[in-house]
């Protein structure tokens, strides 16, 4: 089945915001709402966009009633007008790489399945974005959150206003630094590259903040957190994002599996147990669905079946 277009995401959106704006909306409907917000970034940014719109439409209708009031009926009409247009809006909210979301006080950056952006800062700082990330930056250009997905700070010193990164439970200061940050579902994970960095816990007042070194690679999960120091080499093999590469060492068939789907619409589904815990290495492109398909059948002789969206490795 094909992914949605442009088109349909925003049409989705806009029903998404005229429902939120109608009496009756209950818990169920914001579960259901939750569940297609955290499908795909495409689905956040066509969302935020539109209301982004919807507000703005708003306060215009406000003004109108200021000198000529409009009808009861008025205010719901303005959501199926702006949903009119939402094909004229697909290509400009979805066809960019890195997009703003206009909201008070900060810009909200995005890329899609498969893009990596870089921002400058106001500065001189640089933000790089991986794939499937979402950050905001506060207008100071000093604070930012991510929100998920992956990026590496490359930071301008200021101890005057130092440079700040939210992600999930966690902030992290810069002392003169390079580093990357990586937030998945329930996993943060920052490695240290240059300088050095501050960790702080934000919910926990007791808990001593942790500062990073070059090499270090602190491990947030759920439960646990882990502090680890990483040779250079293995550090810049984790970075090849960077360089639109994805380095594997002795890595299991189902993570390299994991790891090249972030980058790709196409799927790779490992569906033997065996075949999963086969260790792969090598340099492959972000782009290398097909060529880590390829050497599971040559190397491993497993079997390939290309079923359209997903790509099936098996015994």
């Amino acid at each position: 089945m094909s992914a949605p277009n442009a088109k349909t995401i925003n049409m989705e959106a806009a029903g998404w915001i005229e429902r939120q704006d109608q009496v009756g909306w209950s818990e169920a409907d914001q579960a259901l709402f939750g569940v297609w917000l955290n499908q795909s970034t495409a689905h956040f940014i066509a969302y935020h966009r539109m209301q982004d719109t919807w507000q703005r439409s708003e306060k215009l209708v406000v003004l109108r009633t200021r000198t000529a009031p409009l009808p009861q009926e008025s205010r719901s009409r303005v959501p199926l007008a702006f949903k009119a247009l939402a094909g004229v809006l697909a290509a400009g909210i979805l066809g960019a790489g890195v997009i703003f979301l206009a909201r008070p006080g900060e810009r909200t950056y995005a890329t899609a399945i498969g893009e990596r952006q870089t921002l400058k800062l106001s500065d001189g700082s640089k933000i790089e974005l991986n794939t499937d990330t979402v950050v905001r930056v506060a207008q100071n250009d000093r604070d930012v959150v991510l929100e998920r997905g992956e990026a590496f700070f490359q930071v301008q010193h200021d101890s005057k206003q130092p440079f700040a990164v939210t992600v999930g439970n966690r902030r992290v200061t810069d002392l003169g630094t390079k580093f990357d940050i990586r937030k998945d579902l329930d996993r943060v994970e920052v490695a240290l590259v240059e300088g050095r960095a501050r960790v702080d816990v934000l919910d926990a007042a007791s808990a001593r903040p942790t500062v990073l070194t070059p090499g270090d690679v602190m491990i947030a999960a759920r439960q646990s957190v882990s502090l680890a120091k990483r040779p250079a080499a293995s550090v810049a093999d984790a970075l090849g994002w960077r360089r639109d590469v994805i380095v594997f060492d002795h890595t299991s068939l189902a993570a390299a599996a994991e790891e090249i789907n972030r980058y790709n619409r196409r799927k790779i589904v490992v569906a033997d147990s065996d075949a999963a815990k086969l260790k792969i290495g090598g340099t492959f492109p972000v782009n290398g669905t097909m060529q880590l398909a390829e050497v599971a059948r040559d190397l491993f002789k497993l079997r390939v079946d290309d079923r359209g969206d997903e790509i099936v490795i098996s015994r």
